[in-house]
């Protein structure tokens, strides 16, 4: 089975030096990588026929050090040709080499609008949301009107900025309707 090959672009991740953000940005500029796994955990190489336990077999399981699994390589697509942007308030931690860093305010459409007029981002990733812990008019700001002036941008509601985003994708946290203490239920 060979890789397939993705381009997606442009790709601008919003709120890309946070916890979850910059996981995406790694994964965008390396992913997939087998070369730090520790040693006897590696798949098997290219071209070895694949073996794992049917889920369905009514037989007892073999033992799972003997199980083989195509390389990640070889499950997932390559994102070559994918220009990777993050877009954070501040942009002093978790950063990558291969990325592209731009700072603005997400609740400011004119801040939002230099960042998309320079990037001009085909897809968008939103991962910016405030601490958990961070006071509530903080969390409203951040992931309902951040969130809501994203979009607008995105979408040409507030200006043009010379192009068109293909796709928006849309993270969020509990911590919009919880206060990190009490149960959910």
């Amino acid at each position: 089975m060979s890789p397939r090959t993705i381009s997606l672009g442009t790709v601008l991740v919003v709120g890309g030096c946070g916890f979850l953000g910059s996981h995406v940005v790694d994964q965008l500029l390396n992913f997939p990588s087998e070369d730090d796994l520790p040693a006897g955990t590696k798949s098997a190489p290219s071209g070895t026929p694949q073996h794992a336990p049917s889920s369905l077999s009514t037989a007892p399981p073999s033992d799972p050090a003997t199980w083989e699994f195509p390389s990640l390589r070889e499950r997932y697509p390559s994102y070559t040709a994918t220009s990777v942007h993050v877009l954070d308030l501040r942009c002093n931690r978790n950063r990558f080499a291969g990325a592209t860093y731009h700072e603005g305010d997400i609740t400011d459409p004119s801040s939002l609008l230099t960042v998309f007029r320079a990037v001009k981002p085909h897809v968008v990733i939103n991962s910016a949301s405030g601490m958990y812990d961070a006071p509530k008019h903080v969390l409203q700001k951040v992931n309902i009107e951040g969130t809501k002036c994203l979009v607008e941008v995105a979408g040409g509601v507030h200006g043009d900025w010379g192009g068109k985003c293909k796709a928006f994708v849309h993270t969020s946290s509990a911590s919009v309707i919880h206060d990190s203490v009490s149960d959910l239920a």
